[in-house]
């Protein structure tokens, strides 16, 4: 499933996102970050909203396959195997944040925001784990860097808003 979100306005995605916080306040969960192309845009838009410190534990910005490996602890050969913008990445992304930082929830995000990857630019991948469960989503999506980056944040919290009950 592709979500168009692309023209979404900030109060649609404060809207989302307090939706989010309500409902892991409810059910007493935490939720954690791990970016890479979203560069800290999914953190702060949770951040946005007023109380989500009871919810957002932390998270990180794994840029590079260094960090990813690094600060995470994701074989270089696993990335090397499936790509670093892949499905399998980005889940072993969202599982490696969500052992690591101890929380109920998280949310990772890999992909090229362009303008250097060709067709690649705007095409991502974002994985969510919930508990015991894992979801992954593979977009694209034709904007500048910016909108890139902007869009696949709310895509991400919009597919976070989705399963998050499931």
């Amino acid at each position: 499933m592709s979500l168009v979100l692309t023209d979404m306005k900030d109060d649609n995605i404060i809207e989302i996102c307090s939706e989010i916080l309500n409902i892991c306040k409810e059910k007493s969960y935490t939720i954690s970050t791990c970016e890479s192309f979203t560069g800290g845009l999914i953190a702060s838009n949770i951040t946005n909203i007023a109380g989500s410190s009871d919810i957002y534990y932390g998270g990180f910005v794994t840029y590079m396959i260094d960090a990813k490996v690094d600060i995470l602890g994701i074989e270089r050969d696993f990335i090397n195997e499936y790509g670093v913008v892949s499905h399998e990445v980005a889940r072993k992304m969202a599982i490696k944040a969500k052992e690591i930082l101890n929380t109920d929830i998280s949310i990772s995000s890999t992909g090229y925001a362009g303008p250097n990857n060709g067709d690649e630019n705007g095409h991502f991948f974002v994985a969510i784990a919930i508990g015991d469960k894992i979801y992954s989503f593979e977009e694209r999506i034709e904007l500048d860097r910016i909108g890139v980056k902007n869009a696949g944040a709310k895509i991400a919290l919009a597919h976070l808003l989705e399963y998050i009950d499931k």
